[in-house]
């Protein structure tokens, strides 16, 4: 029994070690269309008509019967708006929590908390990226893209299990990349830098480059960067200022090729690493009051380093066959996050016990994803009374966890417990829609997916602590069904109205080899009903996108530590249900002029008790509010271009952000009560000139210098007394950039 419990102590502290859970407007015109894919359905795209690929066709964001938000990836670079915790805020409904290299995001307030199975899955280009379930801390290294590789980001609100599998209860976020340009030369450059207020300074850079081969044949597009991201944590125990800084750096490389008229190859490799210490955490005592500053935490003895790598490799091929399309998407991706802790603290009494008093210990985590996928499709042209698509998809994700304890002494070092946890997650669907179009304004989709995934899990563990050597295996296997019917009414040319009934799931697996523990937990699924309106009107200065939604949350999936052993398991029970409103306003009302609205409101919330029981994974009752998802949230930017002289024209612009009082994360023990976030409000201003290939931008985020909240947890488990640990959004940032693009 000390085995267990031991090493359930292990496990928990790795948890632990994830810290408090804590752009550019939406709507930005898009005027790019990926050559290597389907012309758009329905009207015609206008110049600055927003296009996305959100139903795996390239589209009018307008004629997409979906909730998307598409943001301009060249608008997040020019404020240097470079990872999701920058920008989340400004898509409704999107919540984030993390920081210290961690990245959990939920949509419409579908999460119970991380540490389980992510319930926001990711892709690039379709190709699936990151990892599909907890043990590849799937739901905590959620892929956080640098914009300067990409073209767009499209958030997709609500389950999208048809199209695009697993792990989509809230929704989707997907990074689309520029495909290369083989009829024009381009490039772009950008360098400059940042101060961040109580903390250092930084620095970026990014470029690109689109160079024909053969004209309007072959192509290729590089693109690079690198960035400081400047600390303003001060670790007041190891006594080191500004010990939350890091730095990120990395690049992609993309061919396109047309060999014949009817065949395109797009071929790519993507790269990011970042590398930093600490997190932006700050401890406040019982009362509220911050005890060790404002902008300071005794974190750890020294600054704990992490390490994150990405890579992905893809391949896809469009062959137009007699007016029906067939697509292959090729993926390799892999992951890796790494970092070693100084816990001694946590294991005093450890060391003590195995004669090792007064050492540090060393807490090293390492998690190695590679991940496969294959899909095949094949579409029907747009325009006919009937337009379908059908496809076929597999992955395969080999997982890793390693995880040791050590002793240390100067030079000497002796292992306390060693685990090693490889994991295997296949999955094997087929999917299709088929819209029917009743008549040339009235048209209802009908889609379905059956997929079939097997998980296999392993632990093998050694150590003194783990009292010897110990293996097990454990294996899952289950079959998911999950479909989709939306009718759609063209009103007009630029007015649509729709409804949609779809419904998503994330995967169940094994549990821990425990007798005291049920031997797997089962998938949880949602079903989201939404009604919306997308349009522009006839003099094109007025576009919006409003929807409302109800979803149903079922079979929720929990993640607790059995209270025996203390052993990390999961488990199935309960229900809830998110309902709102979501708005997206563009605005031009004079020439020159943008504004753009948003807005959410957001009511998630248990419809009945969490189980209660011996292995009680958390504690709530009906009516409480699912974790992270703010009530009202919403936010209102303005730009405006103005002529200068000759070809120079300056510009001005700000955003007002609006985040509205949190709740976070269950507690596992009966009686104590959550953490509470409160709402807060930021601005940022920006403004520039142009001239020509050149532009210089200067910008100024949280300008009121706010310590906005984005995760909580008590710093002693479930003791309020303790006061808490709470993760905080960047204060004010003023920086300076310049650009150059032909």
């Amino acid at each position: 029994m000390r085995n267990i419990r031991v090493n359930s102590v292990m496990l928990g502290a790795i948890i632990a070690l994830a810290g408090p859970s804590g752009g550019a407007c939406a709507q930005v015109a898009d005027r790019s269309v990926d050559t290597d894919r389907a012309e758009p359905a329905g009207a015609p795209a206008a110049q600055d008509d927003i296009v996305v690929t959100a139903q795996k066709r390239v589209e009018r964001l307008i004629d997409v019967p979906v909730s998307v938000t598409a943001i301009d990836a060249a608008g997040l670079t020019r404020q240097n708006l470079t990872q999701l915790r920058d920008y989340f805020d400004r898509v409704p409904g999107l919540s984030y929590t993390g920081g210290g290299g961690f990245t959990t995001v939920a949509l419409r307030g579908i999460t119970t908390g991380r540490g389980a199975n992510p319930t926001v899955s990711t892709t690039v280009d379709d190709t699936p990226f990151g990892s599909s379930s907890s043990a590849g801390y799937g739901d905590r290294l959620t892929p956080d893209l640098d914009p300067s590789n990409l073209e767009r980001v499209e958030v997709l609100r609500g389950p999208q299990g048809t199209l695009y599998g697993a792990n989509n209860l809230g929704g989707l976020i997907k990074y689309v990349t520029a495909t290369p340009d083989p009829s024009r030369t381009r490039a772009a450059f950008e360098f400059g830098g940042q101060s961040i207020a109580h903390g250092d300074t930084g620095a970026f850079a990014r470029g690109s480059v689109n160079l024909p081969i053969v004209d309007d044949r072959v192509a290729i597009r590089v693109n690079g960067f690198y960035r400081q991201d400047p600390g303003f944590i001060d670790n007041t125990l190891s006594r080191v200022r500004d010990s939350n800084s890091g730095r990120a750096w990395g690049g992609r490389i993309a061919l396109f090729a047309r060999p014949v008229d009817d065949v395109t190859v797009t071929l790519q490799a993507l790269s990011q690493d970042l590398q930093g210490t600490d997190s932006p955490t700050v401890f406040l005592a019982a009362d509220g009051s911050s005890t060790f500053g404002r902008w300071a935490a005794p974190l750890s003895a020294r600054p704990v380093p992490y390490v994150i790598r990405n890579r992905l490799y893809q391949g896809r091929v469009a062959w137009d066959i007699g007016g029906v399309e067939l697509t292959s998407i090729t993926g390799y991706g892999e992951s890796r996050y790494n970092t070693p802790t100084d816990s001694t603290d946590r294991f005093a009494g450890v060391l003590t016990r195995f004669g090792y008093p007064g050492r540090r210990a060393i807490l090293r985590n390492t998690i190695n994803t590679d991940k496969v996928t294959q899909e095949v499709r094949l579409s029907s042209r747009p325009g006919g009374t009937i337009e379908w698509l059908v496809g076929g998809f597999y992955t395969n994700e080999d997982t890793v966890a390693l995880q040791s304890l050590d002793a240390i002494a100067g030079a000497d070092s002796a292992n306390l417990y060693a685990g090693n946890i490889p994991s295997t997650f296949r999955d094997l669907a087929a999917f299709g829609t088929l819209t029917w179009h009743f008549t040339p304004t009235f048209d209802v989709q009908f889609g379905g997916r059956l997929a079939s995934n097997r998980q296999v899990y392993r632990q093998a563990l050694s150590g003194p602590l783990n009292g010897g050597s110990t293996a097990n295996v454990q294996r899952f296997r289950e079959t998911a069904a999950t479909w989709l019917v939306s009718p759609r009414w063209r009103i007009g040319q630029d007015l649509t109205a729709y409804a949609r009934v779809a419904s998503g799931y994330r995967p169940g697996g094994p549990n821990t080899n425990l007798p005291s523990l049920p031997p797997s937990y089962a998938s949880d699924r949602t079903t989201n009903y939404e009604v919306g309106l997308k349009g522009l009107t006839a003099d094109r200065r007025i576009g919006f996108d409003v929807s409302v939604f109800w979803i149903d949350w079922t079979n929720i999936q929990l993640s607790g530590n059995d209270p025996t052993s203390g052993y990390l398991f999961y488990s199935n029970g309960s229900r809830a249900r998110s309902r709102g409103a979501e708005a997206n306003v563009d605005l031009h009302p004079w020439a020159g002029g943008t504004v753009v609205l948003t807005g959410a409101y957001t009511d998630a919330a248990l419809t009945r008790d969490l189980p209660h029981g011996a292995t009680a994974a958390l504690f709530g009752n009906a009516g409480n509010r699912l974790p992270y998802s703010a009530r009202w949230a919403g936010t209102v930017s303005a730009d405006q271009d103005i002529a200068l002289t000759g070809d120079v024209t300056g510009f001005v612009g700000g955003t007002a952000v609006y985040n509205g009082r949190r709740v976070a994360e269950f507690q596992g023990r009966a009686g104590v009560p959550r953490v509470t976030l409160p709402a807060y409000a930021t601005l940022d201003l920006r403004a520039g000139v142009r001239s020509g290939p050149l532009a210089f931008t200067l910008f100024a985020r949280n300008v009121t210098d706010q310590r906005g909240q984005l995760g909580s947890t008590y710093r002693v488990t479930a003791t309020p007394a303790s006061g808490t640990a709470i993760s905080v959004i960047d204060p004010r940032t003023i920086g300076l950039s310049v650009g150059y693009s032909y």
